[in-house]
């Protein structure tokens, strides 16, 4: 057995490894190899194993939780204020424009580039005061502080 052949089964990254049955499998940084000796899972050292706030990890990969008077999302990755998370459960609640308007500058205060890299058409940096977009040489960051446009 040996990396060239394809049913060396790695995830990530095959190793030869002379005596020890030919080869043996590595994960890229912020994995973990699993149980099996050949699979990677995705550890908390790794875009904080994709959670908005706190990450864990477990036997079965990051779990995510959230700090003080958030609750979270049914993507089990981002956070929400708990009571928006009341407002979103309660059926076809008649919310106000000013209440939408809230939710949404809340909304914007907790981006992070671990989740959709922050909205940002290319490179996303998170700050003190939020996400940071940039563009590559040649393109403009537009108005919307997101988009990249070609000049």
């Amino acid at each position: 057995m040996n990396c060239m052949n394809k049913d060396h089964g790695c995830a990530h990254i095959c190793r030869e490894a002379p005596g020890k049955g030919g080869v043996s499998c590595e994960c890229r940084p912020g994995f973990e190899l699993a149980k099996n000796q050949k699979g990677c899972t995705l550890t908390c050292n790794y875009g904080n194993g994709g959670c908005q706030h706190t990450c864990d990890d477990t036997d079965t990969g990051p779990v995510c939780g959230c700090h003080q008077k958030y609750a979270l999302h049914s993507d089990s990755k981002t956070c929400i204020e708990k009571d928006e998370a009341a407002i979103e459960s309660s059926e076809f609640n008649a919310t106000s424009v000013a209440d939408v308007d809230k939710r949404v500058k809340r909304r914007l205060l907790m981006e992070t580039c671990a989740v959709n890299n922050g909205g940002c058409d290319r490179t996303c940096k998170d700050t003190a005061t939020g996400v940071r977009c940039s563009c590559p040489v040649g393109f403009t960051l537009q108005p919307d502080g997101k988009t990249c446009k070609g000049q």
